[in-house]
């Protein structure tokens, strides 16, 4: 198999692996806790009204960076490339920020998806981030 196609394959499993955590942590967090009423109608207005309980978004934000270190994992191992990790880590951050400009989620949610996600999965990558002293 060349290796721009093992890139691919391996790409489309670490999106796969990642949105299907994803899908099932949001599942989680919807039925482990009792939906007020209304949010069947407008998710987006009961998040701005504070009405979706706390641990349900802990248990999506969880879900978010369960996500990034398996899809991250699972993009290096089958490419043999960090750089699949790379693109896997792009394109899985796209996709938070893209699902948090649809709702109004809290700031700690914010800095959790666009800045945690995009680490922990490079960190599964086997990427080191340093900070370099002058």
């Amino acid at each position: 198999m060349s290796p721009a196609i093992r890139r691919l394959v391996a790409l489309g499993f670490a999106c796969l692996v990642a949105f299907g955590v994803m899908y099932l942590m949001d599942h989680l967090a919807a039925g482990a806790t009792p939906r007020p009423a209304g949010t069947k109608e407008s998710p987006k207005a009961a998040l701005e009204a504070g009405q979706i309980p706390f641990n349900a978004l802990l248990l999506v934000l969880g879900g978010w960076l369960v996500a990034a270190f398996l899809g991250g994992t699972v993009a290096t191992r089958l490419s043999g490339e960090r750089k699949t990790a790379h693109l896997f880590a792009a394109i899985l951050t796209v996709s938070i920020l893209a699902t948090q400009l649809e709702a109004t989620h809290p700031t700690w949610m914010w800095i959790g998806g666009l800045l945690g996600v995009p680490l922990i999965a490079l960190g599964a990558a086997g990427e080191s981030i340093t900070v370099r002293s002058r």
